[in-house]
């Protein structure tokens, strides 16, 4: 078995701050590119979602630390 394929099939029990981070900008940029015309992105229009998806996890985690 793949590396890869071992980690698929045993995911964590309860992902990292990290890997929810990731999951949640892989999920954006997932709708990004289904909804592009002919699967062509503005990758200027990704980089400005991105950093404001970035923006908002921080702001969250930040107001649910306190």
């Amino acid at each position: 078995m793949l590396q890869f394929e071992k980690m698929m099939a045993e995911p964590p029990s309860t992902p990292s701050r990290h890997e929810k981070s990731l999951g949640l900008l892989t999920i954006k940029f997932v709708n990004l590119l289904q909804e592009a015309q002919d699967g062509v992105l503005d990758l200027k229009v990704v980089r400005v979602v991105m950093i404001y998806v970035v923006f908002e996890v921080h702001i969250y985690k930040r107001e649910w630390s306190s």
